[in-house]
């Protein structure tokens, strides 16, 4: 069985895997609406998003020297953990244009492999629906 998105997913998963329509043994209808819903995935997302937010802070504070950087046609001057996020971010900007072409390639894939299961699918309904010879 196929779900169509991530909440009839959780859903069916809170009533299959516990029963009783979706209840955990010993748990209170705050904490079963929470787990069916993801909020604690939600909750943990947002405690790991906020500690790295922190990290971070934390990190600038104390990189804020400033540092010379120079390159070929000239040099700037900035705080150190300034330039290691435009380092970083540059990164990842370089890596997320690297995988376009693969992505946009498998996409193209997954849509021409959708087109000819659907195509076969007809095939297979048409097919079902013709009366079998020697059988009237």
């Amino acid at each position: 069985m196929q779900c169509r998105s991530r909440h009839l997913a959780s859903r069916d998963i809170g009533t299959s895997l516990y029963g009783m329509g979706g209840k955990m043994p010993g748990a209170t209808d705050i904490s079963t609406s929470l787990y069916v819903r993801g909020g604690i995935v939600r909750i943990i997302r947002l405690v790991f998003f906020f500690i790295i937010l922190l990290l971070g802070l934390s990190f600038a504070v104390l990189n804020a020297d400033p540092v010379k950087l120079d390159y070929y046609f000239g040099s700037w001057q900035a705080p150190l953990s300034l330039l290691l996020v435009t380092a970083m971010t540059l990164g990842v900007a370089f890596g997320i244009l690297a995988c376009m072409g693969m992505l946009l390639r498998l996409k193209r894939e997954v849509g021409t492999l959708r087109k000819s299961a659907q195509l076969a699918q007809e095939e297979i309904t048409n097919l079902r629906a013709l009366p079998l010879k020697g059988t009237e």
